[in-house]
């Protein structure tokens, strides 16, 4: 029993570096991951898989507070002016961007969501 758990530890190290090297190969590569796979043969999913696995984690938990939105556009003197878009992504989360929003702001906020997955 011993060895077997030996041999299967080497066996997903051997993976597990496989995979590293193909992720960094890659990340240098300027291919986007569809068009690497395919020239690798490799299979999309699993790259996706093992991308995520290697990606470097958040060192602090990032958490998001709800903002009353008409407070906010009342003080700034934008509560007669409509959102320019609106984005819905569950019943109770959504994201207003308005005229003359910042785009770096919006980025920040779209990156801290997908970091939340």
């Amino acid at each position: 029993m011993p060895q077997e758990d030996n041999t299967r530890q080497q066996e997903l190290e051997q993976k597990r570096q496989y995979w590293k090297t193909r992720i960094t190969n890659w990340q240098s590569s300027r291919l986007s991951q569809t068009e690497y796979c395919r020239r690798h043969e490799l299979t999309f999913h699993q790259f996706v898989y093992w991308r995520r696995k290697f990606a470097p984690k958040a060192a602090t938990p990032i958490s998001l507070i709800q903002v009353p939105t008409a407070a906010v556009a009342r003080a700034a003197g934008l509560d007669s002016m409509p959102p320019a878009l609106r984005v819905a992504l569950a019943p109770d989360l959504c994201i207003e961007v308005s005229p003359g929003f910042d785009p770096s702001t919006l980025q920040q906020v779209v990156t801290a969501l997908r970091e939340i997955q």
